[in-house]
């Protein structure tokens, strides 16, 4: 009977840190998806100020999530989606909107796959 008790406590512990990492990372991804698209819409207006602010922004949140992202799961999007922010940030440094609003389009890309990928999926468990 405690053998039984203890394996449900362990099971239950487990289940709920399971629901804890996927409501951060849905939550992390969702936010990030959000500053990408205000970030997006400061390129097309071709407004340095707020797009260099909204890059820089993103990349500080980035910077802090990305390090507890990694521990849960290391996926090469991961890395895509920091190193298309730092292709973003360097084309606003450059002033080459086109060019910073294709990088862009592209950080919103991996951000999108990335959610695909660790959205919990009964297939991923088997």
């Amino acid at each position: 009977m405690n053998r039984f008790i203890i394996i449900s406590i362990l099971a239950a512990l487990l289940i709920g840190f399971v629901i804890l990492e996927q409501l951060y990372i849905d939550n992390t991804i969702a936010a990030l998806k959000a500053q990408a698209d205000g970030l997006k819409t400061a390129i097309v207006a071709k407004d340095m100020t707020e797009s260099k602010t909204k890059a820089e922004k993103l990349k500080t949140y980035w910077d802090e999530k990305e390090r507890v992202i990694c521990i849960i799961i290391d996926h090469k999007e991961t890395t895509d989606i920091g190193r298309q922010i730092n292709l973003v940030l360097s084309n606003l440094n450059r002033a080459d909107f086109p060019q910073a609003l294709v990088e862009c389009n592209l950080l919103i890309h991996y951000i999108e796959g990335h959610s695909s990928i660790l959205n919990f999926d009964f297939n991923n468990i088997m």
